[in-house]
């Protein structure tokens, strides 16, 4: 069924399938970014540093990449809303899948600044 939606839905209707797949390439852009820069670290990182009061939150690399994987379960769950709710709401189903590009690539950013804060 889901392979059928896809097929529907995904390929015919273009601002689906730029979202769609441009978040997919920015997830994958920011896995290969932290897997490239953050792999070999052994040491305690800063994954959140506010001005005020500094370092919050120190982590591991795997910390990082749960990020990134943590993201990407979330847009694959929204993608699978936007399938169901396109045939009943499209404009809820296009606000859901500006919103998922619009969340990878915070995900992108995040895991950007993680890596030049460390």
């Amino acid at each position: 069924m889901f392979q059928r939606l896809v097929n529907i839905y995904l390929w015919r209707d273009p601002l689906l399938r730029t979202s769609t797949i441009t978040a997919c390439v920015v997830f994958f852009v920011a896995g290969a970014v932290s897997v490239a820069s953050l792999a070999g670290a052994d040491h305690l990182l800063v994954i959140r540093f506010t001005g005020g009061r500094g370092i919050d939150l120190l982590g591991t690399s795997v910390d990082v990449f749960s990020l990134v994987i943590s993201g990407f379960a979330v847009s694959v769950m929204n993608t699978f809303l936007v399938f169901a709710l396109y045939r009943r709401v499209k404009t809820l189903a296009y606000i859901l899948s500006i919103f998922t590009l619009v969340f990878s690539v915070l995900i992108l950013i995040a895991a950007g600044a993680i890596i030049a804060v460390n």
